[in-house]
């Protein structure tokens, strides 16, 4: 079971709520990349004094992403040849200037262009590729091709022919054109079944890579709503629990190395009667829902919460009721409840592997290193004149995920004519020393190949390029790209209260009990939504009961197969030990008859006075 707030910290968050804090009061919080705000087309509608002050309530709430329409029925308004930015300029200048960053939603098809897809596709592309040529240079890097259109009335068909193989090939030529790089997230897919108008999100990422889609993402997009529903429950439309669904037509189709993006997600706070929720239910939900999303391996990008402040009043439409802050400006409990959570949740933080880029020119540097204004370089600039001995450029708080060892890559450009060499130092100490190849032109640019260095864990990291009297100086620095290794997964023994010297273990066609050493008994838990996955060390196969509750067995079986799908939860008031739980049959693992291998028909819930046979003490390897 996901852990839930202790009673102190919800009931203080739930008193802040009715104290009305207004959030402009609040100490502003560093930026978390793992966390954005959908904004949606309202923001495009502000004064430019509520502008300022929504962005600021923004920024200081922690997150550093927000996510609003650039709009083609807008910026196109005049015909196909007619671009108006000025009030997509608006919004996009304002967030940059305050360091948030942008995912950007070009979607909307315009009076000329065809309903409800382009009916020529090169209208698209030829939209993406102008706005990138606008947007990329100020920042704007990530795309998200359309909103929910698989409740639309669009084909998974026409969306890959229309939208996105021609968005993608658009804002990825301007990119190119531009010497810089993008990332395109796949339209966000809402909850619905297929119904000839409307397509579930697994029939339409489906439909998507077997219409050609596959090389025209990035990451995929994906709204895991749940509303009104408890995000721990499953059922037919939590589409936060059967998210591995979709990821599991990604890895048939060799994408499993791709992330997963929610960028949409929200409760409202409406009528009841309206499928709403209550303000409490909602800053307890949206905590346990991302408790949930962290835990997929396949879990990407910012979290993007479905919306920051209400947008009216009316208590029978959704639409005005899903913001953390009420329309009149004060602060539901979910505000203090998704504070806390950024803070508790920055980047890198669960252990999984992850990637982080920090630009030369935003870290320090000395001794005659300066910042150099260069079209070529990924955001405009680098750190160069690295010639004199001491001259450094180095980045500081880098994350280092888990700890152990990472991977280093450097963008660089060096127009020596020939290889020059810099020193590497990783929290203060020399690594070694690198050569920069010859790129032929100060405006050319490459990567170094990886670099293995040890990080510490969290963010208590520094990384330095030097220019040590020992080498032959120089390159310009453009940026630094760190990939941080996953934890390793913990193991456990898994012991049985009714008869300690017995340990369950990988018996090949069971799970079998006994007292061996051998990797056979260690295993290790993996989440699935609200559910765990328990997995054998020796195999790397997955207890289920696809054989029957009485077949308890060890064997490679899909993640989306709930008969492999268990949860575990304190089985007694005097000890530690646990009860493990099928997902499908709701019964117990247990060894009461004695038989050598596990069954799972204990429907009886263990307790200090019963079926001790059902109760697990999990050892710590």
């Amino acid at each position: 079971m996901l852990k839930r707030f202790g009673l102190i910290s919800m009931a203080l968050i739930l008193f802040l709520g009715l104290l009305g804090l207004k959030p402009d009061s609040a100490k502003a919080a560093p930026t978390n990349t793992n966390f954005g705000f959908a904004t949606g087309y309202v923001i495009l509608n502000k004064t430019n004094a509520e502008l300022d002050s929504y962005l600021n309530q923004i920024a200081a709430s922690g997150a550093a992403y927000i996510r609003f329409d650039f709009s083609w029925a807008l910026i196109q308004a005049g015909g196909s040849s007619s671009y108006d930015f000025t009030d997509t300029d608006r919004v996009v200048d304002a967030a940059i200037a305050k360091g948030i960053k942008i995912l950007a939603l070009p979607t909307g098809v315009t009076a000329w262009s065809g309903d409800p897809v382009p009916s020529n596709a090169s209208s698209y592309q030829n939209f993406m590729y102008n706005l990138g040529l606008h947007y990329i240079p100020k920042g704007v890097t990530d795309w998200e091709l359309w909103n929910e259109p698989n409740i639309q009335g669009i084909s998974p068909a026409a969306y890959t022919q229309k939208i996105l193989i021609p968005g993608a090939t658009g804002i990825r030529q301007a990119a190119t054109q531009l010497g810089k790089t993008v990332r395109v997230i796949s339209g966000g897919l809402a909850p619905a079944a297929t119904d000839g108008t409307n397509y579930s999100p697994l029939d339409y990422v489906t439909g998507i890579y077997a219409n050609g889609g596959k090389n025209y993402f990035d990451a995929l997009g994906h709204h895991p709503y749940t509303w009104p529903a408890d995000p721990t429950i499953p059922t037919l439309y939590n589409t936060l629990l059967n998210s591995q669904q979709l990821y599991d037509v990604m890895a048939a189709n060799g994408d499993g190395a791709k992330k997963m993006w929610a960028t949409e997600f929200g409760y409202p706070t409406n009528s009841i009667s309206e499928r709403g929720v209550t303000e409490a239910q909602q800053a307890q939900y949206m905590v346990d829902a991302y408790n949930i999303w962290k835990g997929f391996s396949y879990s990407g990008g910012p979290w993007m919460m479905y919306s920051f402040k209400d947008n009216g009043t009316d208590v029978m439409n959704p639409e005005d009721f899903f913001g953390l802050i009420r329309f009149n400006g004060t602060a539901k409990p979910a505000y203090a409840a998704v504070v806390n959570m950024m803070a508790n949740n920055p980047p890198g933080s669960g252990g999984t592997q992850g990637t982080y880029v920090y630009e030369a020119e935003n870290g320090t540097y000395g001794n005659g290193a300066q910042v150099i204004n260069e079209t070529n370089a990924s955001n405009g600039q680098d750190v160069g004149y690295l010639d004199n001995v001491g001259a450094y450029s180095q980045i500081n708080n880098v994350n280092g995920g888990p700890g152990g060892t990472a991977a280093l890559v450097i963008r660089f450009s060096n127009g020596n004519g020939a290889s020059r060499t810099l020193s590497l130092y990783v929290n203060g100490v020399k690594q070694q020393q690198l050569s920069f190849a010859n790129t032929g032109a100060w405006t050319t640019f490459a990567n170094t190949a990886s670099i293995n260095i040890p990080l510490n864990a969290g963010t208590n990291n520094t990384i330095k390029i030097q220019r040590d009297s020992t080498d032959t100086p120089e390159a310009d620095i453009d940026k630094y790209t760190v990939t941080t290794s996953a934890a390793a997964p913990t193991y456990y023994k898994i012991q049985n209260r009714w008869k300690p010297n017995e340990y369950l273990y990988d018996g090949g066609t069971r799970v079998n009990y006994g007292s061996g050493t051998t990797d056979a008994y260690l295993w290790s838990f993996e989440s699935v939504g609200a559910n765990k996955r328990i997995k054998n060390k020796a195999t790397g196969e997955y207890i289920n009961i696809k054989n029957g509750a009485t077949h308890v067995e060890s064997t490679a079986i899909a993640s989306t197969d709930m008969t492999s799908q268990w949860t575990t939860g304190s089985a007694s008031a005097s000890s530690s030990a646990q009860y493990i739980k099928s997902a499908s049959n709701n019964n117990y693992i247990n060894v009461e008859d004695q038989l050598g291998y596990a069954t799972s028909d204990i429907a009886g819930a263990p307790s200090d006075t019963a079926w001790y046979s059902a109760q697990w003490f999990f050892i710590q390897q």
